[in-house]
């Protein structure tokens, strides 16, 4: 998969620059290729653009570099899909300045709109370099080459903004840019993604099936009310489930307008025809924002503990370079008697680090977030959301066999003393005003 890494500087971005130039051996590895590295004007960060085959060992490197733990303040992922390059026409002019454009899209405009745009008649002496999907703030991001950004952005209102489903979009100037790789082997790579190839490339169809399971947040943000997104999930998100994207839970928060939706997939670019031409034509969004999890883990409650526990969501800032200490911290504290870990996982996206916890009060958890802030080194801020409700989607034994995969090491050695049964995706909490059974059709065991 590719992904997109936008470094925060502590010092500026020409700083942060030269400090990678000076450790760039360590950005490297047989899982994590960094591809090339780009500066844009105005901007507080430097993005580079990696290709990770897995994304274990690229956490591994976001929280032990020396350069992201010294010179950074924060960062954020962006994983790209259906990433192209674009052939230049041959006697093209020499000197123009890249620009990078950002579109938010309809999602039902989705697939029309990133089609559309090769299609496009540029102006003379304009080129499109570069598109893709994005699964950060934006929806699809492509790179221009042309003279100057007075053109470039009348081009924008006259072309790109009266395309039907583009909501809104901004462009910046390419101050800089530098390969990371050698010319040979991003030639090799430009090949692979060439938008004159995508027909017959036998090296993108090897990419697009490699196996990297993985496990994804994605928050559906609806036209109409959470209830009403919640209920449309519900029904309609079984019939996707394949090989390639098993649909576990779904929970809501309460203060938050989105339904998240929580599913195993074989690699990131098997969701691409499901995001982008499927679902937004089954539940009515208006936003889709997706995010790998890496390193989940999940824990069982003692045999001692409350009934009735309510679930909560912690959701982390991270100082870049802290997140392991945070994560092995919050794993290894000792809890307080009313409240219990159920699971944390690393977050590619706008969190850091996802903690989700069991207590009968929300002011016990309150009091715990507190004590951690107090004590626990490297949180930059935090927010905590009660789920209103959690829903299983997939069977008991597809749910099991997920869990089981990333159950704590020390659940598994203490399996006696811990309540099996206990399991928070077959809790719900349903108003009674609203007047939704529960279980739903009767049955929790599918």
């Amino acid at each position: 998969m590719f992904i997109g890494i936008r470094f925060y500087s502590k010092r500026g971005p020409n700083n942060l620059w030269e400090a990678i130039k000076k450790d760039i051996r360590n950005f490297y590895s047989r899982e994590i290729t960094p591809l090339y590295v780009v500066q844009e004007a105005a901007k507080e960060y430097l993005s580079i653009v990696f290709k990770i085959k897995n994304l274990a060992e690229f956490e591994n490197f976001i929280t032990s570099n020396p350069t992201i733990r010294q010179a950074t303040t924060k960062t954020r992922t962006i994983p790209l899909h259906l990433p192209y390059y674009f052939d230049l026409p041959k006697g093209h002019p020499n000197g123009l300045q890249r620009f990078n454009l950002y579109l938010r899209i309809i999602p039902e405009q989705y697939k029309r709109v990133y089609e559309r745009i090769p299609r496009l008649k540029l102006p003379k002496g304009m080129f499109l370099s570069f598109l893709s999907f994005s699964f950060g703030d934006d929806d699809v991001i492509l790179s221009l080459l042309a003279e100057d950004i007075g053109k470039v952005r009348k081009f924008i209102a006259k072309s790109i903004e009266t395309i039907e489903g583009v909501k809104a979009s901004s462009v910046s100037r390419v101050v800089r840019s530098g390969l990371l790789i050698s010319q040979q082997k991003w030639d090799k790579h430009r090949r692979m993604l060439l938008y004159s190839n995508r027909v017959e490339n036998a090296s993108r169809k090897k990419y697009e099936n490699e196996l990297a399971t993985m496990t994804v947040i994605m928050r559906a943000y609806g036209k109409e009310e959470p209830t009403e997104l919640w209920d449309s999930i519900k029904e309609r998100i079984s019939k996707f489930e394949s090989r390639d994207f098993i649909p576990l839970y779904i929970s809501q928060q309460d203060m938050n307008e989105h339904v998240t939706l929580v599913a195993e997939i074989r690699n990131f670019e098997t969701i691409n025809q499901l995001i982008f031409q499927r679902l937004p034509h089954v539940i009515n969004v208006r936003k889709l924002r997706t995010y790998p999890l890496v390193k989940p883990m999940y824990f069982l409650t003692p045999k001692d503990a409350p009934e009735h526990l309510e679930r909560y969501l912690l959701s982390l800032r991270v100082e870049p370079g802290l997140y392991e200490d945070v994560y092995k911290r919050f794993v290894s504290l000792d809890y307080p008697g009313n409240v219990f870990l159920s699971y944390i996982s690393y977050s590619l996206g706008y969190d850091d680090i996802l903690v989700s916890l069991l207590s009968q009060e929300r002011d016990e958890v309150e009091r715990f977030a507190e004590h951690c802030m107090e004590n626990l080194h490297g949180i930059s801020s935090y927010n905590i959301s009660s789920l209103l409700k959690t829903l299983r989607l997939t069977s008991k034994k597809v749910w099991l066999s997920h869990r089981n995969k990333y159950l704590s090491s020390y659940d598994l050695a203490h399996l006696d003393e811990l309540n099996k049964e206990y399991d928070w995706t077959e809790w719900i909490d349903y108003l009674e005003e609203q007047g939704y059974p529960y279980p739903p059709d009767g049955n929790t065991s599918a």
